[in-house]
């Protein structure tokens, strides 16, 4: 891994934490709702959703994330799908007020598919999701994947192993949620509100994206292509920037039968160089990056059941005609959650919590 390049990651990736600190500051300055003595005027519309934030909100939830690398060229006639082996893991959730903290674990009972090979990853994603503006921040940092080998004789293996291969990105994306009066995208992915009607809402914003993948050999197997192995790309680095679009729409049963679907694409410009031993490419100009979240359960004033789907798509190729060089992360999460109110000694060490939105 190239230092200089290590250290632009690190210190992006506590920029990018800090701009979500910033941002979201930004975003809570307004209230739910607005006091006169002891009358409370909520800010949206109460008959499309209600609010919980004076609830704990207490969840148990399994959850699996990925970070995939995907590299495809048309005139060569290849495509190549690098994943990681992670694990499938048992967490625990509160939320209460605008904070939120989950801790979850793999255990070894529930990952025994050692056949794909070892997978060290340190996998950050935290997402915020006021009433008016949307946040997602990543970081992921990966090392060992795995890809299907083409034309396996029998007694083979079914897979490429390749443990030093190693995947860094981070990235930011920041929304604005215009129908916020009428639309809580909290009810899906917080569980902390309830949406009684349908509703939607256009998405505008921006997103910027730092990464790199580098492995000590060439980064194409002999297996796949014995030509392109030979020219021995071992490491690219890539960035993002630039404004993105979307729309957000959670269909609702009855009050409580929920279906959430939103997809949003960047329009980024950025840049992406190839490093082939001592020779360095590099290529500039336009890609499309996507985002898609689903959402499925049922909800109510005191429990939640719901099926997360979160996945985020980075083009790092400048040239998507010929070829596509991308890097694909998300999270799948099957989470029960029960809101409860706070006893007297919960609210007190609770209470340094503000209320913000």
């Amino acid at each position: 891994m190239h230092k200089v390049t290590l250290r632009f990651l690190v210190a992006s990736l506590v920029l990018c934490f800090a701009m979500s600190g910033h941002l979201y500051a930004s975003d809570i300055m307004v209230d739910d709702e607005v006091s006169s003595d002891s009358i409370s005027i909520p800010l949206h519309d109460t008959s499309y959703f209600v609010s919980f934030s004076d609830k704990i909100v207490g969840r148990l939830y399994t959850s699996q994330k990925f970070t995939n690398f995907s590299l495809e060229n048309d005139t060569a006639g290849f495509k190549l799908d690098y994943s990681p082996n992670t694990s499938l893991n048992l967490g625990v959730g509160i939320t209460y007020k605008w904070f939120t903290l989950n801790l979850a674990y793999g255990f070894a009972v529930l990952n025994q598919d050692t056949e794909k090979g070892k997978t060290e990853y340190l996998d950050l994603q935290f997402h915020s999701y006021g009433t008016k503006l949307m946040m997602d921040v990543f970081g992921q940092f990966y090392k060992g994947f795995y890809t299907d080998k083409p034309d396996r004789q029998p007694d083979e293996s079914k897979y490429i192993i390749r443990p030093n291969l190693k995947i860094f990105e981070v990235g930011v994306v920041a929304q604005y949620v215009f129908n916020n009066k009428k639309y809580s995208y909290r009810s899906s992915f917080m569980q902390n509100e309830w949406q009684k009607k349908s509703a939607g809402s256009f998405l505008l914003g921006a997103e910027t994206y730092f990464g790199v993948v580098h492995d000590e050999i060439s980064i194409i197997p002999e297996e796949v292509d014995s030509n392109l192995a030979s020219l021995q790309l071992n490491s690219l680095a890539f960035w993002d920037l630039g404004p993105t679009v979307g729309y957000a729409h959670t269909f609702v049963v009855k009050k409580h039968f929920f279906f959430h679907a939103s997809y949003s694409i960047g329009f980024t410009f950025g840049s992406t160089e190839y490093y082939r031993g001592a020779t360095k490419l590099k290529d500039s100009g336009l890609s499309p990056n996507s985002a898609l979240k689903l959402a499925l359960g049922y909800n109510s004033d005191k429990w939640v059941l719901n099926l997360l789907f979160v996945t985020n798509q980075v083009e790092a190729s400048r040239d998507i005609k010929t070829q596509s060089v991308g890097i694909n992360t998300g999270n799948i999460r099957l989470i029960y959650a029960k809101r409860f109110v706070a006893g007297p000694k919960a609210k007190k060490v609770l209470g340094i919590i503000p209320f913000m939105d």
